[in-house]
């Protein structure tokens, strides 16, 4: 968060860091407002509304600038997926050869953005929820946002209309993020899709097992080349 705050991006500042009974904590300032996935379970029809704001707050993400400091996101991958017991061996070994292929990128990658971390307050939509932060490509993580809103489990305590979303619904917001995100930075649609296989076993690797079947399914789907 202090290697961001030169950005000057919509999230809380950090105030302090803290020791409370050896154990470290940091201080933040406090937002005000409901997340963006209770908003949706309150009110289903500003989907539209949410997924053109979900666009261009990860478009002015992406066209920030920090020069260093933050983990390379590629590495990060590898490492996940090449570790886990939870990819077979075969998916392994296309994932991998993909992510060879593919660009490492110096964008900051929030690497969890979806509506349940974005605050609507007073002074507009915060992103929180930073631990995942790293740097590369811009692409990956918009992978990485496209797969969370089409299929990605909900967090616990997600309102009951959320839960029941159809895959419509999914669908709609997804295609609205990604309209206004390419209207701010535009990208060709192959280029988005050279990540699929990855991020989908990226997601595997976490071994979520109300993803996993899913998952499966969709890298099955998949050309071998």
């Amino acid at each position: 968060m202090r290697l961001l705050a030169p950005a000057a991006l919509p999230m809380p500042q950090l105030l302090d860091t803290v020791m409370v009974e050896r154990r470290p904590g940091i201080v933040m300032e406090r937002l005000m407002g409901p997340d963006q996935l209770t908003l949706l379970g309150q009110k289903p029809w500003t989907v539209l509304r949410v997924g053109r704001t979900l666009g261009q707050l990860h478009a002015r993400l992406h066209a920030a600038v920090v020069r260093e400091g933050l983990r390379p996101l590629r590495p990060s991958m590898q490492a996940a997926i090449a570790g886990s017991d939870f990819v077979p061996a075969n998916i392994k070994t296309l994932a991998l050869a993909d992510l060879d292929r593919l660009p490492d990128g110096n964008a900051i990658c929030h690497w969890d953005f979806h509506p349940g971390n974005i605050i609507e307050t007073m002074s507009g939509p915060k992103i929180i929820d930073w631990p995942n932060v790293h740097s590369g490509d811009r692409l990956a993580d918009v992978a990485r946002t496209r797969l969370i809103l089409e299929g990605g489990a909900l967090p616990p305590g997600a309102p009951f209309l959320v839960r029941t979303l159809t895959a419509v619904g999914r669908s709609v917001l997804s295609r609205q993020y990604l309209r206004e995100y390419r209207r701010q930075l535009p990208f060709e649609p192959r280029e988005l899709e050279a990540w699929r296989r990855v991020n989908l076993t990226s997601r595997l690797s976490y071994g979520l097992p109300e993803e996993r079947e899913y998952l499966l399914h969709l890298i099955a789907a998949l050309p071998r080349g």
